[in-house]
C-alpha cells in the first residue's frame, strides 16, 4: 500500500518518512503568528479573523502530536 502506516522503535513511518518533527513545527508556527487577544475586544472578532484560527488548528495539531510522541514513548503508562 501507498500510504501504509509502519511503528517501529517509537517513531511513525509514514512510507518511509519520519513524522515526528510535525509538533515541535506546528508549535514553532504558532509562536510566530499567534497574536493574543486585545485589551477590549470581544471573542467574537477575535476568533473571526483566520490568523487566529491558524493559532488554534496549530496548537490542537501541536498538542496531538506531543501526546502521540508520549503514547510512542511509554506505551505501557497510557
Amino acid at each position: 500500500m501507498l500510504c501504509q502506516l509502519r511503528i517501529a522503535h517509537s517513531t511513525i513511518l509514514l512510507v518511509g518518512v519520519r513524522i515526528d518533527w510535525v509538533g515541535p513545527l506546528c508549535l514553532g508556527f504558532y509562536y510566530l503568528i499567534h497574536v493574543p487577544i486585545q485589551k477590549g475586544e470581544t471573542l467574537k472578532a477575535y476568533f473571526s479573523k483566520p490568523r487566529s484560527l491558524v493559532s488554534v488548528g496549530l496548537t490542537i495539531v501541536g498538542l496531538v502530536a506531543a501526546l502521540h510522541t508520549l503514547h510512542h514513548l511509554f506505551p505501557k503508562h497510557f
